[in-house]
């Protein structure tokens, strides 16, 4: 195995063992190869293994978008208002910045754009994911 190799291996395993340690706040903050913390890691390793399973029983999808239609761009406006109406008022859920989100995605019809909203959505959702996490842990270390 030569320098580099083995360099891929070393990082492939601590990856790998940091992935199987406890998501507790005991685990020691070890920055992977991307600078990623463990907390984060951990989400996108299970979006990873949920995309290898829709692949596994779907195969690859290759639909029409189907967005950019009037109705989803009214959608978008009207999402994106009650966001800032919720945000405003103190309200603000994950629901509603989602749901801008998702809606902001459906409006569009360029593909680099629906791209960069899919994105979007992909964040918020891993970001929801992490609070569900956070507050998981907590209560967990209340009991």
């Amino acid at each position: 195995m030569n320098s580099s190799d083995e360099r891929d291996h070393a990082e492939e395993t601590s990856n790998q063992r940091l992935c199987e340690e406890e998501r507790d706040d005991e685990v020691e903050p070890i920055q992977p190869i991307l600078g990623l913390s463990p907390y984060l890691l951990v989400v996108l390793t299970e979006v990873s293994e949920e995309r290898a399973l829709q692949d596994e029983r779907w195969g690859e999808q290759n639909h029409p978008d189907g967005t950019g239609d009037y109705p989803e761009i009214i959608d978008a406006d009207i999402a994106k208002m009650a966001c800032q109406d919720a945000a405003a008022g103190g309200y603000l859920t994950w629901t509603h910045i989602l749901r801008e989100e998702v809606a902001e995605a459906f409006a569009e019809t360029a593909p680099e754009s629906l791209r960069a909203e899919l994105v979007q959505v992909a964040a918020v959702a891993v970001q929801w994911i992490q609070a569900i996490d956070r507050r998981t842990r907590r209560r967990d270390q209340r009991v």
